[in-house]
């Protein structure tokens, strides 16, 4: 379960690309971003009240490539270790993707907020994904 859930974080966080607003929004994540990831207790109802449901890194876009960067520790529902892993990502329409090399699908996180300075994503429903600069 911890493994899936990091899986879907780290494909999630590099495949922020739209389609509608394309080339403008994928321009407008350019750069280095704070990472967030929550989640809820109620979201995984089975899971230990000792596991942690917050998680901290950075996310930087750098064209068609993403660079994930997640500090796991121990007790972090998300993941264990850090994480840095690159992928490619693309905006379609309001949803980001974040695509491996021969991946059809990919991971998609719905973009919830937009600002200059805060973009916030949703993975599932109940995976948060919070970006500030």
């Amino acid at each position: 379960m911890r493994r899936l859930l990091t899986y879907a974080v780290v494909l999630v966080a590099l495949t922020l690309t739209f389609c509608s607003e394309g080339d403008k929004t994928q321009k407008a994540l350019q750069g280095k971003w704070k990472a967030n990831w929550t989640t809820s207790k109620e979201a995984f109802p089975d899971v230990s009240d000792d596991i942690a449901m917050t998680m901290e890194g950075w996310i930087e876009f750098n064209n068609d490539e993403v660079t994930i960067t997640a500090y796991g520790y121990p007790g972090c529902i998300f993941s264990a270790d850090t994480l840095e892993h690159s992928q490619k990502w693309a905006m379609r329409n309001d949803t980001l993707e974040l695509l491996n090399e021969g991946d059809l699908h990919g991971i998609a996180y719905l973009m919830k907020e937009k600002s200059d300075d805060h973009i916030q994503l949703v993975l599932m429903g109940d995976i948060f994904l919070d970006l500030t600069r």
